[in-house]
């Protein structure tokens, strides 16, 4: 039976390690060890003297050259110690250090003298449209990590991400060394025959509540799923959007040539409910199909064809 005396060295000892494993392991540790844990120390003898460093490297060459390494000392994340992009080093005081890699952070960070402390990380290489808005959101706390408009490739620390878009999110794995593609998104397109400032206006299936909106020709990044699209009031329910495809929405312009004072407005033949109006020659980008034009309290319904414009 153990003496109290060795019985306190041993749990000191056991403590001691599992502490020192907390973020990093040792790249001369076994491979088993080495797969976990947000860093790995390697010796670096060029390092200033009782110095280390905390490095970052990107896979795909210069593709994340716009990403940010920001130092902070531990549970301080008022004011940076020190600030890189793209690949970077940073030479440090031996001691433990909050990093934030791309917006998001990485806790107990721990520097050595002489040695180079590698964050995991890799790349996520999101492929939109230049107007598409896109936001990285931490799946843990809700926060958004980072953003940009279009293509983009964001260097992060390994683990899952929630990508938004147009509001909806969808998770993405981020591996050390490598790019994680996001080729899911779809596009719902609009198109007239000509420059018409038509509303159009993007929905969840059956929802109140627009993802996107906008005028005249669009172009709407989206992931795959089923929608409502309305054009200039008029709703088409169940547009499918697929991986890497568009989806062209059918539509066409009705031009109404009538004075200056007069009332148009334009009526759903199936539900009855007017749909876009104004006063004077106007001219309204529609979905194909029929349309009730109603002037001076009569209506007639007109055929919209894809792609044509319609004299009325």
């Amino acid at each position: 039976m153990l003496s109290s005396t060795r019985l306190a060295l041993s749990v000191f000892a056991l403590a001691a390690g599992l502490a020192s494993t907390h973020c990093q392991r040792d790249a001369q540790a076994p491979a088993a060890a080495t797969a976990a844990g947000c860093c790995e120390v390697t010796p670096n003898a060029a390092v200033g003297a009782g110095m280390g460093r905390i490095v970052v490297s990107y896979p795909g060459g210069d593709g994340a050259g716009s990403t940010r390494l920001d130092v902070f000392a531990a549970g301080d994340a008022s004011k940076a110690l020190g600030s890189k992009y793209g690949e970077a080093g940073l030479e440090l005081e031996p001691g433990s250090y909050d990093a934030a890699v791309g917006g998001r952070r990485v806790a107990g960070v721990g520097v050595q003298a002489g040695h180079d402390t590698r964050i995991r990380v890799g790349v996520l290489h999101v492929h939109a449209s230049d107007g598409t808005r896109i936001d990285l959101v931490d799946p843990a706390n809700g926060e958004k990590i980072a953003g940009a408009y279009g293509e983009k490739q964001f260097g992060l620390p390994v683990g899952s991400v929630a990508v938004e878009v147009t509001g909806q999110q969808e998770s993405a794995l981020i591996e050390d060394g490598k790019v994680t593609e996001l080729k899911s998104l779809g596009r719902v397109v609009v198109a007239y025959p000509e420059e018409v400032a038509a509303r159009i206006e993007v929905y969840g299936a059956g929802q109140e509540r627009a993802l996107a909106a906008g005028y005249g020709n669009q172009r709407f990044d989206l992931f795959p799923g089923s929608y409502d699209v309305s054009v200039s009031g008029k709703r088409i329910a169940g547009v499918t959007v697929h991986s890497e495809q568009d989806t062209q929405i059918e539509v066409g312009v009705l031009r109404v040539n009538v004075s200056e004072g007069t009332r148009i407005d334009l009526v759903d033949p199936a539900s009855k409910e007017r749909v876009a109006g104004g006063y004077g020659a106007q001219a309204f980008g529609l979905p194909a199909g029929e349309i009730g034009v109603e002037i001076a309290g009569q209506t007639e319904n007109v055929a919209i064809e894809t792609g044509q414009v319609t004299e009325f």
